[in-house]
């Protein structure tokens, strides 16, 4: 009676969960990432969501300074302006000051001189910047600098128009001669704090482009962590892989080869 022997020639088929090393090399020169599973590497994992993290918020940091420098720019150009019209009302004081003017000849250098306090006025109450005033009494505004929550710069918001008042600017006029001079030590006072409030504005704003300037550095020092971590070393991944293709062509091979020669020797026995 012939016996009957099976014999096993095909490949255990792989599940699911088990990834040959030549299917991991291959996904991993597809993505060019050694982490694309979490089973992969659970400590690089977690070290890269972390990265992540912080590398979003440095973006997002980032846009925050830069519209704190707009913000800022914005302010400063205002009062910039109003320092030149001041500038120009203290030259019509000193004109009107002098007793050589007639009345009349007063009467027109205080119109213009009224209309510069008006306009100085009206360009304080509507700076803005995304619908909120540059100059509230509000107080500062918070600029989130970094990407953790206790990292902001103030930005400097002064009540111009509340100080300016404070020194009579709006109630001054250059009708007589006294008035004028009583003018000349109210527009420069009021000169004096315009100057204090830019300077405020001017040193946060380089602060600011300074922690811009760190925050793309870090933000590259930090991408370039991520990449080390994450990234696919090419070379030593497809000599892996062509290491393993060859090891498993030899064992198909080798298998192959026992397979003829198992066949062969049953064929002598009569047993095949």
């Amino acid at each position: 009676e012939r016996v009957m022997i099976s014999i096993e020639t095909s490949q255990p088929i792989l599940s699911g969960t088990n990834v040959s090393p030549v299917q991991k090399d291959s996904e991993q020169i597809a993505s060019g990432q050694r982490v694309n599973h979490a089973q992969d590497d659970v400590v690089a994992l977690a070290m890269i969501n972390k990265l992540d993290t912080q590398i979003g918020g440095q973006e997002q940091a980032a846009r925050n300074i830069n519209d704190g420098i707009s913000m800022s720019e914005i302010a400063d150009q205002t009062l910039r302006q109003s320092s030149e019209m001041v500038q120009r009302m203290r030259e019509l004081a000193l004109q009107s000051a002098n007793e050589t003017l007639s009345n009349n000849q007063r009467v027109v250098l205080q119109e213009e001189f009224s209309q510069l306090q008006s306009e100085i006025q009206t360009s304080h109450q509507n700076a803005t910047f995304n619908n909120q005033n540059l100059f509230s009494p509000e107080g500062a505004i918070a600029i989130q600098a970094g990407p953790e929550s206790n990292d902001t710069i103030s930005l400097p918001r002064s009540d111009i128009n509340s100080q300016i008042d404070q020194a009579d600017f709006f109630n001054a006029n250059i009708a007589t001669p006294q008035g004028a001079t009583n003018a000349l030590n109210i527009v420069d006072d009021s000169i004096q704090l315009i100057t204090s409030a830019r300077s405020n504005l001017g040193a946060t704003t380089n602060r600011l482009e300074i922690r811009a300037n760190l925050s793309q550095q870090s933000q590259v020092q930090t991408i370039e962590a991520r990449g080390r971590i994450s990234d696919a070393d090419m070379a030593i991944v497809m000599a892996n892989q062509t290491r393993e293709m060859i090891l498993d062509n030899s064992k198909m091979a080798i298998q192959g080869q026992a397979n003829v020669a198992t066949i062969s020797a049953l064929q002598m026995l009569g047993l095949e």
